[in-house]
């Protein structure tokens, strides 16, 4: 799960555009300590959202975990789950979206049972 120094720093520009008031020092001492255990866009994730909160003073709190997964756009039993794939929601199914784009069901159809088969 390693990240390379390079990657890091391009983190931590991201992040330091975020909060200014944190020093890249400090930022980088956060992002190694996620390095060995996180994705660098699960590190960017966690630190994007310890940066939104002013509660945090100081970019240690990038490695707290009460700041993963806030961002996802779909936690388990809030969407509606497709009927046609698990796994999927329904509003944003990539199994319905690629059958879209391959003219294999309507849009209408998005997220929910489809027999293309079925002129509909």
């Amino acid at each position: 799960m390693n990240f390379s120094q390079e990657t890091a720093q391009h983190l931590t520009a991201i992040i330091q555009a975020q909060r200014p008031a944190w020093t890249i020092n400090g930022i980088m001492k956060a992002l190694q300590a996620l390095a060995h255990s996180h994705t660098p866009g699960q590190a960017l994730d966690q630190a994007l959202n310890a940066a939104k909160d002013q509660q945090a003073k100081t970019p240690a709190a990038i490695i707290f975990d009460q700041y993963r997964h806030q961002n996802r756009a779909t936690k388990p039993g809030t969407q509606p789950a497709c009927e046609d794939h698990e796994g999927e929601t329904a509003h944003n199914c990539r199994c319905c979206i690629a059958d879209e784009k391959l003219g294999q069901r309507p849009r209408e159809a998005r997220g929910k049972h489809h027999d293309p088969g079925d002129p509909k």
